[in-house]
């Protein structure tokens, strides 16, 4: 069913749009969690840690590098009037649902070597990565 509000977000295939929509949720919520991580580890001067964390940082820097420009290119393309392909749509719904994955990992590898602050139900830390762990399992994310 074609709609008639004539804006190029409209017309972008729903499926790769929802999850866009899902993991630029997710690859948000895995900034913060970065984040409210290293504040934790600079505060008990453990530099060890803080080394881990900035390894994880790297890493997901790569997967919201990866993400951001599979998604500029197809969006440059679908705005030239190009239809993308079951392939291409599959490619990206892959890398999606991988890079939703990847998100939870980098969280569940740090959280553990965080002690007491991450158990803590009402910590901003365990917030933060219970709300990445639901997101991550909305049903466009899910393989």
């Amino acid at each position: 069913m074609k709609n008639s509000y004539g804006h190029w977000v409209h017309s972008f295939p729903f499926g790769a749009f929802a999850e866009a929509s899902f993991l630029s949720v997710c690859l948000g919520i895995t900034d913060n969690f970065l984040e409210e991580a290293s504040i934790l580890v600079k505060q008990k001067n453990n530099e060890i840690q803080l080394l881990f964390i900035r390894q994880q940082l790297k890493h997901f820097k790569q997967i919201e590098t990866q993400f951001y420009t599979m998604l500029s290119a197809y969006w440059q393309q679908h705005k030239q009037g190009h239809q993308l392909t079951d392939e291409e749509l599959q490619h990206f719904s892959q890398i999606n649902k991988e890079s939703a994955v990847a998100c939870v990992n980098i969280a569940n590898s740090i959280i553990r070597s965080l002690g007491m602050d991450a158990i803590i139900e009402t910590s901003t830390i365990n917030r933060i990565w219970r709300n990445l762990c639901t997101a991550v399992q909305h049903g466009f994310l899910t393989p």
